[in-house]
C-alpha cells in the first residue's frame, strides 16, 4: 500500500482491537514486500 494508506483485509487476529486471537477478521492493514501488518490505534466508533 502507498505510504500513509491502508486497506481492509480479512486476516488472522492477533488480539488487536479486542478481537479474540486466531479468528479471521477484517482489519485495517498495510502491505509491503508480500507481508501485511495490522494498523494499530485507529479510533473505533459506531460507524466503524
Amino acid at each position: 500500500t502507498p505510504n500513509g494508506t491502508f486497506v481492509s483485509m480479512g486476516v488472522y487476529s492477533d488480539g488487536s482491537y479486542d478481537v479474540p486471537p486466531g479468528i479471521i477478521f477484517s482489519y485495517p492493514v498495510t502491505c509491503e514486500n508480500g507481508s501485511w501488518s495490522i494498523v494499530p490505534g485507529l479510533p473505533i466508533n459506531e460507524f466503524s
